[in-house]
């Protein structure tokens, strides 16, 4: 068995604290809640929706998270992340629905370059075979069970004219995922498939661009894996 069980995507780029002004700017329509959080964005502090503009909540990290949670949006310090955990959304429509955010957040919020950006999916399969990844999986008759190995892989693309170079970080190890008959030992293999760090201003259309080849490029790392 193999499956997506996270999709990521990110844009480096202005920072949109939660303002109300903010708030009421968002673009995607009036099916997401909002938190706004104080200083940890793994801890809200507060729920509320746009129907509560009484309450004013200036300058944290805050998202938005789409009724029937199929996305969430986090906006933080100079970077936003479209996230989506329903491993029924096929990666191409994650895809569609990334570009589609992303152009009409910039339309909003006024943004017209991009610093870096990113591609992370998170992919599991019980298809493990240990041999072809260390040739020494035993140890006194026993296998191995558990697994944690990361590294990265530096390629130099064309996106949308430009020759850009790539990281492509991969963090493998052993976890478990499940189905409707339950839960499977598996291999858990995180992407994080990013623009190299650096003083680079990035048009719309060229995150359009990465965007559009970022499946390709996930697709290869994934082949290369043994995946």
């Amino acid at each position: 068995m193999k499956q997506h069980i996270l999709l990521r995507a990110t844009i480096f780029t202005n920072t949109i604290p939660f303002t109300l002004e903010n708030a009421e700017k968002f673009p995607l329509g009036d099916d997401w809640d909002y938190n706004w959080f104080s200083f940890n964005p793994g801890q809200p502090v507060n729920t509320f929706s746009l129907q509560d503009g009484d309450k004013l909540y200036n300058n944290g990290a805050w998202n938005a998270v789409q009724k029937g949670a199929k996305y969430s949006i986090l906006f933080q310090d100079n970077k936003i992340d479209i996230f989506c955990n329903n491993a029924a959304v096929s990666i191409a429509e994650f895809i569609n629905c990334v570009k589609d955010f992303f152009i009409k957040l910039s339309d909003a919020y006024g943004f017209t370059t991009i610093t870096r950006f990113a591609f992370a999916p998170t992919y599991g399969s019980t298809d493990i075979e240990w041999n072809k990844i260390f040739v020494n999986s035993t140890f006194k008759g026993s296998n191995r069970s558990e697994f944690n190995m990361q590294f990265v892989f530096r390629s130099t693309e064309s996106i949308n004219g430009e020759r850009i170079v790539i990281n492509n970080l991969v963090h493998v190890n052993s976890g478990v995922i499940s189905d409707q008959t339950g839960a499977h030992n598996a291999l858990i293999y995180q992407l994080d498939i990013n623009s190299f760090p650096g003083g680079f201003q990035y048009s719309i259309n060229t995150m359009l661009s990465f965007f559009d080849n970022a499946e390709l490029f996930a697709t290869e790392v994934l082949n290369n894996l043994g995946y």
